[in-house]
């Protein structure tokens, strides 16, 4: 029994230099882990199998069993597949147990299985494309890395790095010690809901923090030196409670249970919707929150780094009609650019244009309103604020109309009209009209030639501006006319 354990003791502390070994020694270590092993005979075996293999130690029958689990198997060559082990794997504290995996690229020396923090030579299996490994299980719950070691361009600035190793974080594919070129990536595996900084000091005392490519990314400094000292400082992360407030009759939860406690970084999704004929507005307590809104009444945010209370307000929809008016056809009403289908406003703030359609020989002349809506009728258009703090009642819109009178006009060959500031065809009296007349090519045009003159036969004076003419309109349709041309020759 001694001699059986101080034999899977060997084979650990073996393990545990291999990183330092020679290319020479490589051999040497894998006839140790050959010898080491109980199922030798699959350590040779010619397909990689999916199986872990574990060498039986001498217990006892009352020996109580510990078994650490696998948090993650991560491959830095991208070249491994078929693994043995895989993530969520339970394994027997003490006992040996064998990697394996398949491997597109040919082995190096410099190809290591790492476990936590220490480091294990690949060796082939009698299978060209298998690689196999050993390490005795630590009692913890462990990362499993495959990464072929840094190799230092001389052309370029390098030193060494030096770090500790923690409970919560392992440094992946770069073993403490090692020298590698300025600028090279870093990767810190985090133990879960836990949160680092990366700070370097030089042998010179210089020292920063790393620069975060993502959580777990880092990029190794620039800096003349001939080795850093990295310092990992890893936070643990406690859960923060949500609290709700303003969730009255009106607000709908039923779609989902709504989340009362996250981790800061963790995206928070809620649905919620209001009865019909309410909306609502939603407060954080940290005013960097910033929600988003999708389909389905999704609600979603990422937790910050503190309990949060979120504040409903609901507001009742609002109608939007228009008093029965003759000559008025129908209302469009937009709400922030977008139109209201259901003629009711959203309760938020935000402009509201309103537009009418009038019949043929009429125009809108102004638009006044029951109800809160203080606002400005401009270019047959109604606009107004919506201030959800102040609306409070529904809208009936009430629009005027007058009798418009219809602009006609006749051009000889030649020559087009057009109108200078509108292009509609009516236009109520005493309101300006200004057209413009243009001329084509090869032609010029006698101003002796235009008139304006009324259904009735009656001449309207007009005059003329920089680039267009003008009148104002009488009680009577008109018609302009241009029918005097002269070609140039």
């Amino acid at each position: 029994m001694k001699k059986s354990i101080f034999a899977s003791l060997l084979v650990f502390v073996l393990a545990i230099s291999s990183c330092s070994s020679t290319a020479g020694s490589n051999s040497s270590l894998s006839s140790s882990l050959d010898s080491s092993s109980a199922s030798s005979s699959s350590l040779s075996s010619d397909s990689v199998s999916s199986s872990i293999s574990e060498s039986s130690l001498s217990s006892s029958s009352s020996t109580t069993i510990i078994k650490k689990k696998i948090l993650n198997v991560i491959d830095f060559t991208r070249s491994a597949s078929s693994y043995s082990l895989a993530e969520g794997d339970s394994l027997t504290v003490g006992k040996s147990v064998v990697f394996k995996c398949n491997y597109k690229k040919d082995l190096t020396d410099n190809t290591y299985l790492q476990v936590n923090d220490s480091y294990y030579y690949f060796y082939k299996s009698s299978n060209d494309n298998g690689l196999s490994s050993s390490f005795i299980m630590p009692d913890e719950d462990i990362v499993l890395c495959i990464f072929i070691a840094p190799t230092v361009d001389t052309a370029s600035a390098s030193y060494t790095v030096n770090y500790e190793t923690g409970d919560d974080y392992h440094v992946l594919g770069l073993k403490s010690g090692t020298q590698v070129n300025q600028g090279t990536n870093l990767c810190v595996w985090l133990a879960d809901r836990c949160i680092s900084t990366v700070s370097y000091t030089t042998t010179s005392g210089a020292n920063d923090k790393l620069t975060s490519v993502d959580t777990y990314d880092y990029t190794l400094p620039v800096v003349d030196a001939t080795s850093i000292t990295l310092t990992i400082t890893v936070k643990k992360l406690t859960a923060h409670t949500i609290t709700y407030k303003g969730i009255d009759e009106h607000i709908d939860t039923t779609h989902s249970e709504l989340p009362t406690t996250g981790y800061y970084t963790d995206l928070i999704q809620a649905t919620v919707s209001c009865v019909d004929g309410y909306s609502y507005k939603v407060s954080f307590s940290d005013e960097n929150v910033t929600p988003e809104y999708g389909l389905d009444n999704l609600m979603q945010f990422y937790m910050p780094d503190s309990d949060l209370t979120i504040t409903f307000t609901t507001h009742k929809f609002y109608t939007l009609t228009f008093a029965e008016t003759e000559h008025v056809k129908s209302m469009k009403a937009r709400f922030n650019g977008g139109e209201i289908t259901s003629a009711g406003i959203t309760g938020l703030n935000g402009q509201v244009n309103v537009s009418f359609e009038v019949d043929d020989g009429y125009q809108l002349d102004n638009v006044t309103c029951d109800g809160t809506c203080p606002g400005k009728y401009n270019s047959n258009i109604f606009r107004y604020l919506v201030d959800y703090e102040s609306i409070g009642s529904d809208v009936v819109f009430k629009p005027s109309v007058s009798k418009a009178y219809l602009v006609k006009n006749e051009m000889s060959e030649g020559l087009t009209f057009s109108y200078f500031d509108a292009d509609r065809n009516y236009y109520l009296p005493n309101s300006t009209v200004r057209f413009v007349l243009n001329l084509k090519d090869g032609y010029y045009l006698d101003d002796s030639s235009v008139s304006v003159t009324t259904d009735g036969g009656d001449n309207v004076t007009f005059s003329k501006g920089n680039s267009f003419y003008y009148f104002m309109m009488p009680y009577d349709n008109v018609t302009i006319k241009a029918s005097v041309l002269v070609s140039k020759q």
